[in-house]
């Protein structure tokens, strides 16, 4: 065979090898977990939450991974995603305009868990687009990675809230950059309470009042279709059953205040909200916590003692706050400034007015379920 034969036939062996292929992973895959209760997941093409606080951890054997993104409905508005590898430092990223992000590059061929989180938005339509969603299509891997199902915490919380439920104004007055959901309350509750946390909460959502990314009122009793607790966004349900070991309302109140519903549209909201939560979720502990500014708070324990006197339930309870008139005052005013410690406009709670507020709803939370365990231990 001559020389030019055998290289003749050399390319052609080439040629007849097949490349090697990175790995796709779409995003029904066992790899991923999603927060409970925040997530609409379409099959296997995409995950969309509209939520500030929804995370995912992702786990695999794997060297790099880039995140598959649709960020069309976005616009020009900005997103923050926050990662980390394996509980490293955090990375933040404006995600407004990717159609793909890489999330590892380069890492040793190990076990490996990314955890990102929904850090902060620009709220325009967290309902029917909705256009501050955050929405993923997938991983691609490197040659040979393989997947295995994540770690998670024992049990499942899905919290429900406002403004300063998400994080808004956390870290100073303004849109996307200035949130941080995972400085606000309901991640300390997670931890302390070892949970996987689904944060459902917006802006100026009410017992009665719409939210200013056309959220629905959190319950309609006129007409529950046109409620939010059931709906991760329009036209998609959110699944109760056994899902959440608990149910937290949180904070809810100070939209209505604010939008001047009356008391009896947030006493009668509350009395059928309470009602079609149990239905649905027959086996959670509901905790309903009260304004943090005590605004309707009145209005919201009458609608909770009516839901109790028609149907007992020890298995839900109603938590106050209790903070002083001092903390509200400098937290929400009259006292409050630029200068104050604990807000940045007086109306959210900074980091360490989260926490003071954090550390009072846990304790109360604390003490109701102590009594819980005594009462099913006698």
């Amino acid at each position: 065979m001559t020389k030019l034969k055998i290289f003749a036939c050399f390319l052609l062996l080439l040629c007849s090898v097949p490349a090697f292929a990175s790995v796709s992973v779409n995003v029904a895959d066992a790899g991923f977990y999603f927060s409970p209760g925040n997530w609409y997941i379409s099959g296997t093409s995409y995950a969309l939450t509209p939520s500030a606080g929804a995370y995912f951890y992702f786990r695999g054997t794997f060297t790099d991974a880039t995140m598959g993104l649709d960020t069309s409905a976005l616009g020009s508005n900005p997103l923050i995603m926050r990662c980390s590898l394996d509980g490293s430092a955090w990375s933040d990223s404006d995600i407004q305009g990717l159609s793909s992000i890489q999330l590892v590059g380069s890492a040793a061929n190990t076990d490996h868990t990314v955890t990102c989180v929904y850090r902060g938005r620009t709220g325009i339509d967290s309902w029917n687009t909705p256009s501050d969603g955050w929405k993923i299509t997938g991983l691609t891997l490197n040659t040979g990675a393989t997947t295995t199902a994540p770690a998670v915490k024992p049990c499942k919380m899905l919290i429900l809230g406002d403004s300063r439920v998400e994080g808004r104004n956390l870290l100073s007055i303004g849109e996307a950059a200035a949130q941080d959901a995972t400085l606000a309350i309901p991640f300390m509750i997670g931890s302390a309470y070892r949970c996987e946390i689904g944060v459902v909460a917006y802006a100026a959502l009410g017992w009665g009042s719409i939210g200013v990314t056309n959220v629905p009122p959190l319950f309609t009793p006129s007409d529950d279709t046109n409620s939010s607790w059931n709906k991760i966004f329009s036209g998609h349900s959110r699944t109760f059953g056994t899902a959440y070991d608990y149910i937290v309302e949180l904070d809810i109140g100070g939209a209505d205040y604010n939008n001047s519903v009356s008391d009896a549209t947030v006493t009668a909201s509350v009395a059928g909200f309470l009602p079609a939560l149990r239905a649905a979720a027959p086996s959670a502990k509901i905790i309903v916590v009260l304004s943090y500014d005590g605004k309707k708070n009145s209005a919201i324990t009458a609608g909770y003692v009516a839901y109790q006197n028609s149907t007992p339930d020890r298995n839900a309870t109603l938590v106050d706050p209790a903070l002083s008139a001092t903390e509200v005052a400098l937290i929400f005013g009259p006292t409050c400034g630029t200068a104050n410690l604990l807000t940045t406009d007086c109306v959210h709670p900074n980091t360490y007015g989260q926490s003071q507020i954090g550390s009072k709803v846990l304790q109360r939370m604390q003490v109701w379920l102590a009594l819980m365990r005594i009462l099913i231990a006698n």
